[in-house]
């Protein structure tokens, strides 16, 4: 492999990996058997295959570094370097096969319950000979008696599947995420459930009056409202952070050996089963994500569709006065240029080129009135229910860009006086397209929407931190057809006007604003005894 092959972030990976690996190791090293690698719960074997994973097997002298690395400096060299370097050098082999089954067969984000079963089994599979390997290699140097070795491949299997199914998921799952990462003010949920957790953590070890792992199903409780709640994305930092406490409580007291084996096994289940409950909700995530997004493909064809019957109508209705006016034109330039034509026949072409043109102006009004009052039916309504009610279809499309909705919205507004569909489809149009807007958009991503009363009149913005509308097509924003989405058909701000329009109200781009802000001026519902 030349150097050439390697890129920057690669050997970015690789520096980071190897002082993390014996980090990893330091920490997990606790109640081991003999002083080697063998312990009740072992991390670093995840790491490593996160590493083979993202770079290949080509990485496997990074693998055999880390592991002297860790013999040397954690333990120090319990054993003669020769057998060190062989047990090494079998953890190394075995985790690069490994990672070549997880490649074929593990969905790296985890969205399908078939990729977690694969992820399991073969986690399960191939630790088994690692463990089995190390320990009787020891036997067979002297450094481990005949008697202890059954329990030491259980211990050492065991505490490597461990590792692996709770730091694996995580690195795959939140690996993109934690490359990127910037503080966030946790949401309220998410603090109730690490105290929920650390109260049930209390409760199973560190009250006096229970017995030895006597509660640890209670550990189920808060696991299993994570996994509901956030899926594969919530599950596996809750499940982390619960083995990291479970580690703290073995570090603190003394387990014997059948207690070690017993903590390993409710360790063991406690982990498969929140993997398995965040998988399941994960998948379900994704299936709706995918209906979802079915319903909009589906919903943006109807549009196409309803597009090109409105143009065929048009085309349709308006073809007939547009030919009529064309020949009556044409009849009367043939009248002009005749010496001795009648001034009634000439005033007759003329009022038949102007009843035509009347005509195909009835056409577009009538469609126009179509967009603007057709059914409409007005009363009391509250901003805040609005806004919810255009926002709600959106909620999931928002999450997934990471946009945040910000409402600043007086308690003391009085309802709009306005049709709820019509005005809910505005502030959607309006919505939806600030959502679009913010997708690729660095840093935070945020929609602003606020009120304040203006007489008898509410004034509505709604306003994102984007890259704003192109200057070219700003003055045009609310064209028919104009649009600066690719996808869009450029309908939606100009039918949005319309509606505003018929409701007494108006919509406009605010030129001055720094970035995008549209102002929607729509009618209080009146006070009595106020006049407008």
């Amino acid at each position: 492999m030349t150097m050439n092959a390697w890129t920057r972030r690669d050997w970015l990976y690789v520096l980071a990996y190897i002082p993390l690996y014996v980090a990893l190791d330091w920490v997990s090293f606790i109640h081991p058997v003999g002083n080697f690698a063998i312990t009740p719960w072992n991390p670093p074997p995840a790491l490593s295959l996160a590493l083979l994973l993202r770079l290949g097997p080509r990485v496997w002298p990074a693998l055999l570094t880390a592991g002297l690395l860790a013999e040397w400096l954690v333990r120090g060299m319990p054993s003669p370097p020769l057998i060190s370097l062989l047990a090494v050098s079998i953890t190394t082999l075995g985790h690069v096969l490994a990672a070549h089954w997880l490649r074929r067969r593990l969905d790296t984000q985890f969205q399908q319950l078939r990729s977690l079963a694969w992820f399991l089994g073969i986690s399960a599979v191939i630790t088994l000979p690692i463990a089995a390997s190390y320990v009787g290699m020891l036997w067979a140097a002297g450094l481990l008696a005949a008697e202890g070795v059954a329990q030491a491949v259980l211990v050492f299997w065991i505490g490597d599947v461990l590792g692996i199914i709770v730091l694996l998921p995580l690195l795959l799952v939140h690996g993109a995420a934690l490359t990127a990462w910037r503080p966030r003010r946790p949401a309220t949920e998410s603090v109730l459930q690490a105290l929920a957790l650390l109260a049930t953590l209390w409760l199973v070890f560190g009250w006096e009056f229970t017995d030895e792992f006597k509660y640890f199903y209670l550990l189920f409780m808060p696991l299993t409202w994570i996994a509901v709640r956030h899926g594969m994305r919530g599950a596996t930092p809750g499940l982390l952070a619960a083995q990291l406490a479970l580690i703290a409580f073995v570090h603190v007291d003394e387990p014997g050996a059948l207690s070690m084996l017993e903590f390993q096994m409710l360790m063991l289940a406690l982990s498969v089963t929140s993997l398995f409950l965040g998988m399941i909700v994960s998948e379900r995530q994704r299936l709706e994500n995918a209906y979802a997004q079915r319903d909009a493909q589906l919903h943006h064809a109807l549009r196409l569709a309803a597009a090109s019957e409105m143009t065929s109508a048009l085309a349709h209705e308006l073809n007939q006065p547009l030919s009529a006016i064309a020949s009556y034109a044409r009849v009367a330039s043939l009248l002009f240029d005749a010496a001795d034509t009648p001034r009634d026949q000439m005033r007759s072409t003329l009022s038949k080129i102007e009843q035509e043109a009347a005509r195909a102006g009835s056409v577009v009004h009538k469609l126009r009135e179509f967009f603007r009052s057709g059914g409409s039916e007005r009363g009391a309504h509250a901003l805040s229910e609005l806004v919810q009610g255009a926002y709600g279809p959106l909620r999931r499309r928002a999450e997934q860009a990471q946009v945040e909705l910000v409402c600043d919205i007086p308690a003391d507004l009085p309802p709009l006086d306005v049709d709820r569909v019509q005005m809910e489809t505005v502030l959607h149009n309006l919505l939806g397209n600030a959502v679009d807007a913010l997708r690729e958009h660095p840093g935070p991503r945020r929609i602003q929407l606020g009120a304040r009363r203006d007489d008898a009149w509410a004034r509505i913005t709604v306003s994102d931190n984007g890259p704003g509308i192109p200057e070219d097509i700003r003055s045009d924003i609310f064209e028919p057809f104009m649009s600066s989405k690719s996808e869009g058909l450029g309908l939606g701000l100009n039918i949005s006007r319309s509606i505003a329009e018929a409701h007494g109200g108006s919509l406009l781009l605010d030129s001055e604003a720094k970035h995008t802000c549209f102002v929607l001026r729509l009618p209080l519902m009146h006070e009595p005894g106020h006049v407008p």
